[in-house]
């Protein structure tokens, strides 16, 4: 008998929550007071994620850029220093010249690495505040009173 009564007990409290059902309405998040928050969270998602997708990128291409400017200075010093010594066996002016061809030997490199580490700085810059944004609109969406009842909802 008392289990019978416990039945009809969970019965009848759940009838209001089965009443709210919407054939229309496919997840908690959809059009509840006529937003779709679900539309919401998605770009919201979705921006984050690209942010943080920039923000990886563009520290890898920082990081690649200074190496390319390192190798590519290191080349340039190797090779007036290869230069000039090869370029001595035509006397003062072979040196000179063999150095000023040796030091130009890394310049392409470090042109790469500055512009590589250039844009890595820009997709960093613009990363930052796409996760920072998308973060707070993620954080706002809350369990709490909707136009359908109780459900997820945007709280600003």
């Amino acid at each position: 008998m008392k289990r019978l009564l416990v039945v009809f007990s969970l019965l009848f409290l759940s009838l209001g929550a089965w009443a709210q059902y919407s054939e229309t309405q496919t997840s908690p998040l959809a059009e509840a007071g006529g937003v779709d928050y679900n539309q919401a969270f998605e770009k919201a998602r979705k921006g984050r994620n690209t942010g943080i997708g920039l923000v990886v990128g563009g520290g890898v291409a920082v990081v690649g850029g200074g190496a390319a400017v390192i190798i590519g200075l290191t080349t340039s010093v190797v090779g007036a220093a290869v230069g000039a010594t090869v370029g001595s066996i035509g006397g003062q002016e072979g040196a000179s010249n063999g150095a000023q061809q040796g030091s130009k030997a890394g310049d392409p490199l470090m042109t790469a690495g500055l512009i590589a580490a250039g844009a890595g700085l820009v997709a960093t810059g613009v990363g930052i505040p796409l996760i920072v944004k998308n973060n707070r609109t993620l954080k706002q969406l809350r369990l709490g009173p909707t136009g359908n009842g109780v459900g997820l909802a945007l709280v600003f």
